[in-house]
């Protein structure tokens, strides 16, 4: 009887020790549950698969397309770099290399050069203050040549766009 006492008196009833910790089979810490106390899973609530990498600690961000390099938040290719591109009437713009967005200030005739949609060029039209269906409540001609379109706002308004086919996708009104 001696014995037994002696061998298990640092623990009190329910196999705590002194301090409440060191149970049998839990470190100092009390984190021998399943799931923890494995390289990257010492978190509570980080121990889902997908979670713990580098760049994917953010719930919701766990999906192709998020959180690479050179992506934005809502997954589009960036290319590591967006460009701000002033364009002034009457001056011809050139898109480059990367995503390219295109802010348009004042009214008059412009022609933007080596437009890519996919590289994630965008149409900035948030200086006018107009919607996207005002904006198309405006267009009193729209003309189509292969990867060339040419949308007219009357007589004083044009934008040629040079590279892409015709979408509202890359168009950023005051709506978002």
């Amino acid at each position: 009887m001696g014995t037994y006492n002696d061998q298990y008196k640092e623990y009190d009833a329910q196999g705590y020790d002194q301090k409440g910790y060191d149970r049998p089979g839990y470190d100092e810490e009390g984190y021998d549950r399943p799931g923890y106390d494995r390289e990257g899973y010492d978190r509570p609530g980080y121990d889902r698969p997908g979670y713990d990498r580098e760049g994917y600690d953010r719930p919701g961000y766990d999906r192709p397309g998020y959180d690479r390099e050179g992506y934005d938040r809502e997954g589009h290719d960036r290319q590591g770099e967006y460009k701000h591109v002033d364009a002034n009437p009457g001056d011809s713009c050139r898109g480059e290399e990367g995503a390219d967005d295109f802010h348009f200030h004042d009214y008059g005739h412009w022609t933007i050069d080596n437009y890519n949609g996919q590289e994630g060029d965008m149409l900035d039209f948030t200086e006018w203050g107009l919607t996207r269906e005002e904006i198309a409540s405006q267009i009193t001609n729209v003309s189509i040549e292969a990867d060339t379109f040419i949308i007219n706002f009357g007589n004083d308004v044009s934008i040629t766009v040079i590279g892409q086919a015709p979408t509202w996708d890359n168009v950023i009104t005051v709506e978002g």
